[in-house]
């Protein structure tokens, strides 16, 4: 809820598409917490949720000092979108974020990216 109420705010309740999450990359299956998230969250805008990005699976724990390897994530759709909001659950170094963006690019014309770090 105050994911979807900042988003809200920032940018207005009609200003995306889609929601879609930083590909897992070290968590186990699609249950990582950036496809969680974003799920939730496309359902409380109204706007629907795609799974439009495929990761490498890295194996090992995340560690910053890994993230100059990594690759962009490759697209796992063709469709076109007008503006796509991508969540990830944490950003360390950003280099997630970028190279989704990069991605995303390439079927969106924009590309709206939010890191959601929030504490209890």
């Amino acid at each position: 809820d105050e994911i979807c109420t900042q988003v809200r705010k920032l940018f207005g309740k009609a200003h995306f598409d889609c929601v879609a999450p930083v590909p897992c990359g070290h968590s186990k299956g699609n249950t990582c917490l950036s496809v969680l998230v974003s799920k939730k969250l496309a359902s409380k805008l109204d706007v629907a949720f795609i799974d439009a990005l495929r990761g490498v699976k890295r194996e090992g724990t995340s560690h910053p000092a890994k993230n100059a390897d990594l690759k962009k994530p490759k697209l796992a759709t063709k469709q076109r979108y007008n503006s796509v909001l991508l969540v990830d659950d944490v950003a360390t170094s950003g280099r997630h974020i970028e190279l989704s963006v990069q991605a995303l690019s390439e079927i969106a014309q924009h590309v709206t990216a939010i890191a959601w770090i929030g504490s209890v």
